[in-house]
């Protein structure tokens, strides 16, 4: 007879402590976006490449978009901004790094 025994709580522990950071990495997501779905104001986010990574309902009906224009080259979505040189005069700021 062969008895193998392997202790598993530090990766059970690790597994747990992942599992609630998660949890509350969605429920903080959950509040912002409640928060920016709520403002008076219309939001859009972009990345350091220009592209559409979020839009709250108001900016959606402001600038006319819809959930597709998710990922999407703020530039090609609206061709008008760069002809008028906003991206040039728009800085794109480094993710909070300082």
């Amino acid at each position: 007879m062969l008895a193998i025994w392997r202790d598993v709580t530090e990766a059970r522990k690790a597994r747990d402590e992942a599992e609630a950071a998660r949890h509350e990495a969605e429920r903080l997501a959950e509040r912002l976006s409640a928060v920016l779905e709520s403002t008076m104001d219309s939001v859009l986010v972009v990345d350091r490449s220009w592209r559409i990574s979020y839009f709250n309902i108001k900016a959606m009906r402001l600038l006319q978009l819809d959930e597709h224009a998710i990922g999407l080259d703020l530039w090609k979505v609206f061709s008008c901004g760069r002809k008028l040189g906003i991206c040039d005069r728009v800085p794109v700021g480094d993710g909070g790094s300082q």
